[in-house]
């Protein structure tokens, strides 16, 4: 009797008689070699499994992703898809927030329950526009789209919505574009897909009206039988793509072309549309009176103003105030680690270290020394209400929020130079030459920093760019020149080109966006060209123009991401806070490696926050303007005091000159 227990073999002979000693010898060598024949045979079916097979190709799989829409009902609040292949349950879990409750559904992938698969990925030749509204194209300009309404509805978008300010300088704004996985699901009791039967039929399309300028209104056609996931990263999906053909579902997803795209994508493109109109409405609406009674707890009155910083005439003991206001904040503090920062590190002490020190921001310097000509901010009581949850914030909090952060330094021997959000609105709409004096009049050399940011506003979403280490962009080029310049449309050879040695600094830039509503490659062009025209102004080299998408490439690394429609401006100021307590640490090309700042930005600490951080940094910033114009109520008291006193002691000396002058007359 023979049995298998996992590699070992147990071989029982039973024999009736001790003659047969050799028959069962025989019969014991027989059982050994079919065991052995056996298991050479399950050990080399299992290597050709494995080789066809990656290690982890059982694992999870996670779609980085911006909106789920399940027929026409879309939701952007912490949505997330995971894929499970290689078990015995092979399924697809989408989950997602509508308002305060908690969405999920599981496919299986066994029960062959989607009959059909598709997707999309936007090509960088393709990302020539600005700003995409999450990825997609103001609806009523997207040609395709009002081409497919047209002939289902006789009606079309009106194509002259788009603000002026959305337009850049001799170019049109053109259809915006979005990456996407799209797929028809059969619905069940078991995914819970049949239970939306409202959002979400496979066999039904719903016409939906979208409102214009001046009351007009056009059609839209949404069809409710697709489950559309929007990708944010192409190039993380297309690696994950080749683990995913590896199963029967995934391998007959068919790749769209663009004019096939409008039918998938017109539920986000309504979203897109409403989530415009709900922005727009909270720039204009009125207070309501729960908000003022909210409010009540400072002063009411919207125009009233609370602050202007940076404080002017400010002395030491007034300097060590505004310390004290920050002292019991985080972030607002300028050294805030987060906790996980230990875990996340690891035994790496070293990087915990070099963190710490490079979060300390030095002693406090007198306001006189530290500015020169400046930019004064005036905020009003209508800036702080937008601090509240669920508001926007607006440019003079961001401004506010840049210029806090870099309180502590000299700014012009500092290594990092912060813009205000009207710098790229000007360069934007203008170009070049309208923001040469931004620099000229106040003598900054941008190509001695190491950061520049540049906060960016466009159609009520804010991003962020971060120009890196221009300084050195003369010898990359020279380098790139050198070595790839046959081989510049490879990816890899691009980045090998501009890697002379893992440790040289890297000229780039880093384009940080919560909701990936702006588009990097026509932000990045305006900003090369603007570096092209300083270079030739400051007269560094012969090189006229050294920064092109070859030389300087822009880099969008994995960050936080935003779960709702109105903290991007919140992330955007956390994000420059991440870089800039980083600006001691030089970008080099090793950051590079294993995935672009995966280390240097992703897994850093700098960056490890949650969305609680941001409502937190909310009620921070809430509290660091009311404690700011504290004293500034102070000063301003103080300041119409002395004014007083200098007035009436003027009056005072007026009167003893014209009693002095009395007393002479009666004299004479």
């Amino acid at each position: 009797r023979r049995t298998r227990k996992n590699k070992n073999c147990v071989i029982t002979i039973i024999s009736s008689d001790e003659d047969d000693g050799d028959e069962s010898e025989a019969l014991v060598e027989d059982v050994y070699a079919m065991d052995d024949e056996e298991e050479q045979i399950d050990r080399a079916k299992a290597e050709s499994l494995q080789q066809q097979q990656p290690d982890h190709y059982a694992d999870r799989i996670h779609l980085n992703v911006v909106r789920i829409a399940i027929g026409n009902k879309v939701s952007s609040s912490n949505c997330k898809v995971e894929i499970q292949l290689g078990t015995h349950q092979p399924h697809i879990r989408l989950s997602y927030d509508i308002k305060e409750n908690s969405e999920l559904h599981k496919i299986d992938l066994s029960s062959h329950c989607i009959p059909h698969m598709w997707y999309y990925l936007v090509a960088d030749d393709d990302c020539n526009e600005f700003s995409s509204e999450k990825n997609i194209a103001e609806a009523s300009c997207c040609s395709s789209i009002i081409e497919n309404n047209k002939h289902n509805n006789g009606n079309n978008f009106d194509c002259d919505r788009t603000p002026s300010s959305f337009s850049e300088k001799g170019e049109n704004i053109v259809d915006d574009h979005v990456s996407f996985l799209a797929m028809r699901i059969k619905p069940s009791d078991e995914n819970g897909l049949s239970n939306l039967t409202s959002s979400y039929d496979i066999n039904y399309q719903e016409t939906c009206t979208v409102p214009g300028e001046n009351k007009s209104e056009s059609k839209l056609v949404v069809e409710k039988k697709y489950v559309v996931i929007e990708l944010r990263s192409e190039s993380e999906f297309i690696n994950q793509l080749q683990l995913l053909k590896k199963s029967d579902v995934f391998r007959d997803a068919r790749s769209l072309e663009l004019d096939q795209t409008p039918k998938f994508t017109a539920a986000l493109v309504y979203d897109s549309i409403q989530d415009k109109n709900r922005r727009l409405s909270s720039q204009k609406h009125k207070r309501s009176k729960s908000r003022i009674n909210e409010c009540a707890l400072y002063d009411n009155d919207p125009e009233k103003i609370l602050l202007i910083y940076p404080f002017v005439g400010a002395d030491v003991h007034i300097n060590e105030e505004i310390e004290k206001v920050a002292s019991t904040l985080k972030e607002a503090k300028g050294s805030y680690l987060s906790d996980n920062a230990g875990i996340r590190f690891g035994k790496n002490e070293n990087a915990l270290s070099n963190f710490k020190s490079s979060s300390n921001c030095g002693e406090s310097v007198p306001v006189e020394t530290r500015l020169g000509r400046t930019h004064y901010l005036t905020i009003r009581g209508e800036d702080r209400d937008r601090l509240h949850p669920g508001e926007y914030l607006n440019d003079t909090l961001i401004d506010f929020w840049m210029r806090w952060i870099w309180r502590k330094e000299i700014h012009s021997t500092s290594s990092v130079h912060f813009f205000t959000s009207h710098f790229f609105t000007t360069l934007h709409e203008e170009g070049p030459r309208a923001v040469a004096s931004w620099t000229a009049k106040k003598n900054i050399d941008i190509f001695s920093k190491r950061f520049i940011f540049l906060p960016i506003n466009r159609s009520l979403h804010w991003s962020l760019c971060v120009v890196v280490n221009p300084g050195h962009i003369d010898s990359i080029a020279m380098n790139i020149e050198e070595k790839n310049g046959k081989a510049i449309q490879n990816r890899d050879a691009v980045d090998q080109g501009v890697c002379d040695a893992a440790d040289a600094p890297l000229s780039c830039i880093i384009f940080l966006d919560s909701l990936k509503a702006h588009k990097k490659n026509l932000i990045a062009k305006a900003v090369r060209e603007w570096l092209n025209q300083e270079w030739t102004r400051l007269k560094k080299s012969d090189n006229q123009s050294p920064f092109s998408p070859v030389t300087m490439k822009v880099y969008d690394p994995k960050i936080p991401y935003q779960s709702n429609g109105w903290d991007c401006g919140v992330f955007i100021c956390r994000y420059a806070y991440g870089l800039y307590q980083r600006r001691d640490r030089l970008i080099t090309c090793k950051d590079l490696e294993n995935g672009h700042f995966k280390e240097a930005i992703t897994d850093s600490p700098e960056f490890d926050f949650s969305s609680d951080d941001i409502k937190r940094i909310r009620r921070e910033m809430l509290a660091l303007i009311g404690g700011l114009s504290d004293i500034y109520i102070i000063l301003k008291t103080n300041e119409a005091m002395e004014k007083r006193r200098r007035k009436e002691k003027r009056i005072a000396n007026e009167g003893k000159q014209n009693g002095d002058k009395l007393i002479e007359l009666k004299y004479v």
